[in-house]
Formats: C-alpha cells, sequence, structure tokens
C-alpha cells in the first residue's frame, strides 16, 4: 500500500512538472492579456484539483483586470464591490505587499480571507506575478475542503505564475507598442494630407 501511494504521489508530481513547458507554450503563442489569464487559470485549476480560481492583472497604466473560474453568484454591482475588496484588502493586497505566494489552510480562521455571506471556499493559495515593474498581478486557487493545498502546490503555482508574468509583460508590451506605431501611422496620415491640402492651395491661389 505505501508503495502504491509512493508511486500515485511520483506520477501526480511528474503531471504537475510535466505542465510546466505546456502552459509555456500555451503562453507564448498568445498576445492578448485576457486570453492569457484565462488560460492560466484553467489548467493550473485542474492541475492542482482547485474548486475554483482568481487572477488579477495590474494594468500599467492603471486599473485592473479580473478573471474567475466557476465564479460564485453575484450581483454585477456586488461583484465589482468585491473586486475593489479584495484588490485592496484581502488576501490579494497581502500577497502584493509581501512579494511573495502564501498559503490559507482555513478561510475561516484566517484574517486575510475577506469573509462573504455562503462563501464555499474552505483553503486557499496565492502568488504573485513578479514581473520587470514589481508584482504585476496574483494568481489565486481555492478549494472547498480545509488543508486542500500543500507547499508543493505553492511551489508549483509560483513557478507558473513566473511564466505567466513574462507572458503577460509581453502581451501588455506588444499592446503598447501598437498603440504607438498606429498613433504615428495616424499622424503621418495627417502630415501628408496637410502637406497635399497646401501645395493644392499654394498651386491655386
Amino acid at each position: 500500500l505505501r508503495v502504491k501511494q509512493a508511486e500515485d504521489a511520483l506520477r501526480r508530481r511528474n503531471r504537475e512538472l510535466g505542465l510546466l513547458p505546456e502552459i509555456g507554450q500555451e503562453l507564448s503563442a498568445r498576445l492578448d492579456v485576457e486570453e492569457l489569464a484565462g488560460v492560466v487559470l484553467q489548467r493550473t485549476v485542474t492541475a492542482l484539483g482547485a474548486s475554483s480560481g482568481h487572477v488579477a492583472i495590474f494594468h500599467p497604466e492603471g486599473g485592473v483586470l479580473h478573471k474567475v473560474h466557476v465564479a460564485q453568484e453575484y450581483s454585477a454591482r456586488a461583484r465589482e464591490e468585491m473586486q475593489q475588496r479584495v484588490v485592496a484588502e484581502g488576501l490579494i493586497a497581502y500577497v502584493v505587499a509581501a512579494r511573495k505566494g502564501t498559503l490559507v489552510e482555513n478561510t475561516a480562521t484566517d484574517a486575510r480571507w475577506l469573509k462573504t455571506p455562503n462563501d464555499p471556499v474552505r483553503s486557499a493559495v496565492a502568488v504573485p506575478l513578479l514581473g520587470r515593474r514589481g508584482v504585476i498581478g496574483v494568481l489565486t486557487l481555492h478549494h472547498d475542503q480545509v488543508g486542500h493545498f500543500s507547499a508543493d502546490h505553492l511551489a508549483l503555482l509560483q513557478a507558473i505564475a513566473s511564466q505567466a508574468a513574462v507572458g503577460v509583460e509581453n502581451a501588455q508590451l506588444y499592446v503598447v507598442e501598437t498603440r504607438r506605431v498606429n498613433e504615428l501611422v495616424a499622424l503621418n496620415r495627417l502630415a501628408r494630407e496637410s502637406s497635399a491640402y497646401l501645395r493644392q492651395h499654394a498651386a491655386n491661389p
């Protein structure tokens, strides 16, 4: 029985480690931040056996992109208020300040977990997405059983978050550069049109 348990644990660990290159390949093919966040969230929820998950991506210009997997039912207003709270004072705020991942073994007794009515979450793990400009996001997984996540889960999730941070920064840089190119093209077109207009009026006073 002990040998079988060890073999099962080894196979599970190998599957988890095999997830890293798979996710890295998927992320490298995407330049849309929201799509990228969705892929990371879905793959990690499945791989770590989580009940649900959430990722917050901080935009360079301000604002936060929230992506959830198996979201709890809230009204639109309640959802917006909850998203603002978790970034400002919940587990996400703690991870951003600490710049490191953390485990919540029991949400009922952990002060970092924001209590909400009918919340099914009993344990959680959260890690930062660390980029060149600091913490650019936080990835959080939830489970409906106390103590579901382990230190191995935390380490694996942090490794995935490191890959995700590279993908997110590349996607955000692509958006900025695309906007800049479009602005230059528009300015160049305006300059050509103005020049043509001036030449026409100079030729026909």
